[in-house]
């Protein structure tokens, strides 16, 4: 019979924004670090769907999860989005944990949540003890433009199914969102953007997959990860996996993730 774990939903003022949140715990107080999840470009919560619950099974340790400005139950976009987005939401990252007093944790992220964790561990914090990162953008290559124009292309088609499914987790905000994430990726000034300064000062360990058949970035990507940190890195380049490694190949994913925690974490019967 599978632990019960205790989920707590609540928004918490970073800023002039209010952040939806979630907190996935064990019930009993933890001294082990937190393990916070960062979502994708066109992400949410629910997105996530029960990976981190399981995660949070496997590992034993406490889950936090939070939507980004703009985006799910969160607080609306009101600025445009320039070439330091990305760092600006490791910045709001660094607010929330210190607004919730979280004395250490783990990164996770997904995508652009990857390339916050990044950009985040690249300013050493105190707290962050490890880093893992899915299809992590850390340099911006052809292949974005060419894979997000053909999202854009079915997000802008009568009766989109994926408008649709969009519109069910960011409601309202669906197109503002949208179209902050692909006129961005996409335009000609964000050809220039790249972060491997950020990962040349990281000195922690980092855990970075990838899928060989991604739709928007190449292997270059996690290769350029392992090229510039200069902390112990583990790599996984996974086969017959696209943008979306934790849900096409979940529990080779999930064994990685386990291996890499195993000297942090609990055991999963704690």
């Amino acid at each position: 019979m599978k632990e019960k774990l205790i989920h707590e939903d609540f928004f918490t003022r970073i800023g002039k924004d209010d952040l939806f949140c979630r907190w996935i715990k064990h019930g009993s107080k933890s001294n082990y670090p937190v393990l916070i999840f960062l979502h994708e470009g066109l992400g949410s919560i629910p997105q996530w769907k029960d990976f981190p619950d399981e995660i949070a099974l496997r590992t034993g340790l406490d889950v936090l999860l939070y939507e980004r400005t703009g985006y799910g139950q969160s607080s609306p976009m009101t600025e445009q989005r320039e070439i330091d987005y990305l760092h600006i939401e490791a910045e709001q990252l660094s607010t929330l944990v210190d607004h919730l007093a979280i004395p250490s944790y783990i990164l996770i992220g997904h995508s652009e949540g990857g390339t916050i964790a990044l950009i985040h561990a690249g300013e050493n914090p105190a707290g962050l003890v490890k880093v893992i990162t899915l299809s992590a953008n850390v340099f911006h290559e052809s292949k974005i433009t060419k894979g997000i124009l053909k999202v854009r292309q079915k997000f802008c088609e009568d009766n989109s199914k994926l408008r649709k499914a969009l519109e069910g987790f960011h409601k309202n905000k669906t197109s503002q969102i949208f179209f902050a994430w692909s006129d961005t990726w996409t335009a000609d000034w964000f050809g220039k953007f790249n972060v491997e300064e950020s990962i040349l000062r990281i000195k922690i360990g980092i855990l970075a997959m990838h899928g060989n058949e991604d739709e928007y970035t190449s292997p270059e990507q996690i290769k350029r990860i392992e090229k510039c940190t200069k902390g112990p890195i583990r790599t996984f380049i996974l086969n017959d996996c696209g943008h979306h490694p934790h849900f096409q190949q979940r529990e080779k994913v999930l064994k990685y993730i386990v291996q890499f925690l195993s000297d942090v974490a609990p055991s999963k019967d704690r």
